[in-house]
């Protein structure tokens, strides 16, 4: 099996999968406002979230339904479900 490298603090329940690269994602299943901020907290699949703030990029006006995708080197960004959901392939549901 492919080695999959640790998960950056804070991640560590989110699935992992293979693009191009292994990454962990999830799918943005909702949104709250996050007091003193903003930007929204996006709710994902799976009971995690994350501050729209900590995605690097530009998020679309209506991001639910798609992925927030981290990269081994901490990265994050948003993908179209459609995008991310054809070129990738669950390697294991969490960590």
């Amino acid at each position: 099996m492919t080695d999959i490298p640790p998960a950056p603090a804070g991640f560590e329940g989110w699935p992992v999968y293979r693009t191009s690269k292994i990454v962990r994602a999830a799918k943005i299943v909702g949104a709250v406002p996050e007091p003193g901020r903003v930007q929204p907290r996006l709710l994902l699949d799976g009971q995690l979230s994350i501050l729209a703030d900590d995605i690097q990029g530009k998020l679309p006006a209506h991001p639910i339904g798609g992925y927030v995708v981290i990269y081994k080197d901490g990265y994050k960004s948003w993908s179209p479900a459609e995008a991310f959901e054809d070129s990738a392939t669950l390697l294991q549901d969490k960590t």
